[in-house]
């Protein structure tokens, strides 16, 4: 019974981020999806759904609706599951899985339209050591997939740190670490979506030298040459 409870607990704190995510949407500048019967058919779903963390509202994506559920599946590892309607009910759009990090639990999943194609990414926040990095999920090609950042580091799907959306804009922060991370200077980074790449990318903030295997990395040249 306890478990039970437990689990109704964690839903409505579930339900209550989705709500919370609505000022999200109004921000974003993105028409909320109306009709009280696709939120009851979403809430229905998600109800079957296990280990729930996080859910947005349903939000209009090119003539039908769409939504995210954010699940844990370990303690360092989650699954963020897309949900679409058009018309006929309810259907799973995508599984994509977050293996590094957990998912922060009842925080708010930013939407914006950030790879400017006026369709709706996702930004879903994860807990590392020292910082909360997160992922954007969105349409590359018709095909959902958590998408990739490079520039001043190696290509990966994790945004660090403390990544948000600012007027359809990815922004994170760099922390040069000196003396120490807990004390060190930090700076914006503003994220440009490349459609050709198919990722974001960013210039390097100040004092980074990118690392090899970055896109930003540059080899020094020989002397005399």
């Amino acid at each position: 019974m306890r478990e039970r409870g437990g689990g109704r607990q964690r839903r409505r704190r579930a339900v209550a981020t989705s709500i919370t995510a609505l000022a999200s949407l109004i921000s974003a500048g993105l028409p909320l999806a109306a009709g009280a019967s696709a939120e009851r058919g979403l809430e229905t779903i998600v109800e079957h759904i296990a280990r729930v963390v996080v859910q947005t509202a349903p939000v209009s994506d090119d003539g039908m609706l769409v939504a995210l559920v954010g699940v844990q599946t370990g303690t360092t590892s989650g699954r963020v599951i897309v949900l679409g309607d058009s018309g006929s009910g309810w259907r799973t759009l995508a599984r994509l899985s977050v293996s590094e990090f957990p998912i922060v639990p009842a925080t708010p999943v930013q939407i914006a339209h950030a790879t400017g194609d006026q369709r709706p990414d996702f930004l879903v926040l994860v807990a590392a050591a020292d910082n909360t990095p997160g992922v954007v999920v969105g349409q590359i090609g018709g095909r959902w997939q958590l998408i990739r950042n490079a520039g001043p580091f190696p290509a990966s799907p994790y945004v660090a740190r403390n990544p948000r959306f600012l007027r359809n804009r990815l922004v994170s922060q760099y922390d040069d670490c000196r003396p120490n991370c807990a004390s060190g200077t930090t700076t914006s980074i503003d994220w440009t979506f490349d459609a050709a790449r198919g990722e974001f990318i960013a210039p390097n903030p100040p004092g980074w030298v990118a690392p090899a295997g970055a896109l930003n990395h540059r080899a020094a040249e020989p002397a005399g040459v």
